[in-house]
This record gives structure tokens, sequence and C-alpha cells, in this order.
């Protein structure tokens, strides 16, 4: 995957209203941009879902707390990323406070499509000091179906991760047995720096360099001790 634009071959950017209406594509004659991924601001709502949760637990009260760097809302609108082939990935960063924690679990917006299920390998790993995943700490294989706007919630008890003190890490979903749709969903209130990343031809690339404008709604559920 050269980026995340339309030129080499088709990606498509599909943006969802509430009524799920497909109001932007691009094909191999349209320029790389990918301006048309995301569709406007997702208005009050997406500001107030990214309000305290760009990657900051705050405080170290014990019980689970959920970092996100998306703005997504239920009625938001929301982009399904078109174009990943096999064996390229998709991963949000996220950078805790300063408490001892374990990951709980993975919520993800997949979708785009005629929607269905598919697998995709789900990894957790460190990251390097510009946020950039590095190290892989785990891997396991899930299946998940596509939703327009209702997040998979996927355990990750079984991957036997070690508690973590403050670290910031990465969760990634990597496409295993499909190209393209179902694939990862985007908010349309603009993009993190250092927060979203594309693995392919064999490295980690800052999501925003290849194209896209919004972030992955990809969070990770953590319990502080």
């Amino acid at each position: 995957m050269k980026h995340l634009g339309c030129a080499g071959r088709r990606w498509v950017f599909l943006t969802l209203g509430l009524a799920g209406a497909l109001l932007g594509a691009c094909s191999a004659d349209d320029d790389a941009s990918g301006a048309a991924g995301s569709a406007g601001a997702a208005g009050s709502a997406g500001a107030a879902g990214r309000a305290g949760a760009a990657g900051a637990a705050g405080g170290c009260a014990e019980g689970e707390v959920t970092l996100r760097n998306d703005g997504f809302a239920n009625g938001s609108q929301v982009g399904f990323q078109g174009g990943f082939a096999i064996g390229e990935c998709f991963a949000s960063t996220f950078t805790p406070s300063a408490c001892t924690f374990e990951p709980k679990s993975a919520l993800v917006l997949i979708g785009g499509g005629d929607g269905g299920a598919a697998d995709f390998d789900l990894a957790v790993l460190d990251v390097d000091g510009s946020g950039k995943p590095t190290t892989e700490l785990a891997r396991t294989r899930v299946t998940l179906t596509g939703a327009s706007d209702v997040l998979s919630e996927i355990p990750l008890d079984s991957l036997k991760l070690t508690d973590r003190d403050g670290a910031p890490f990465a969760i990634a979903l990597c496409h295993v047995t499909h190209a393209g749709a179902p694939s990862i969903g985007r908010d349309s209130d603009g993009l993190t720096p250092d927060r979203n990343y594309i693995y392919t031809g064999g490295a980690w690339q800052e999501a925003s360099t290849l194209g896209v404008e919004g972030d992955w709604i990809l969070r990770a559920k953590l319990e502080v001790k």
C-alpha cells in the first residue's frame, strides 16, 4: 500500500450519516489526498467525545478507564477506510497517566462494504518516544462483524499481558484473510498527531502521511490498580 489516497489502485472512503448514505468516494483517477475521506466535522458530539479522552487516564483511582483518541459518538459521521491489503494493519497509540494498569479489552468500529464477518489479527505493542508501534507483546486472531455505529469489544485476558506502569502502548488490527471492507472506522473531527498508524511495506507510518484525515475509532479499556 503506497498511500491511502487513490493513486495506484482503488481506495474508497465512505462517509456515513445517520441514514448510512454514501457521501463520498474516490477511484484510481482521483487525487491521492484522501480528501473524500471524512466530510465535515462531527459537531458538538465529536468535540464532547474527545474531551478528556485523548490518551490520559487521569489520576490513579482503582477501576476501569477507557482511553480514546477519536471523537466518535452515536449519530456523528463516520468513514470506513478502504484499501487495506492482506497483511496490512492499522493501530492506535495510547498514553496512560503514570498508573499501574492492565489492558482489559479493545473497542473498535469495523464496517463498510456489505458488512458481514471478517478475521483480523489483534496485537498489543510497545511504542517508541514518538508513539510509533515497535515491539509486539502479544497477538491473537479475532472474528469481527461489520456495523455502522456499534463498537465491538474484544477481551484481552487471553493474551496474559503483564501489568504496565504508565507505559504508552498501541493496539493494532491486521487484515489476515481479506482486503478492503470491512475495515476500521475513522471519525470526522480531525486527526490527533502521533496516535494513528498504518503498517504497510514492512514498516509503521503515521496515518496522516498517507492521506487519512480522522482518528481511528479504536479504544483501550484498562483496569487501573
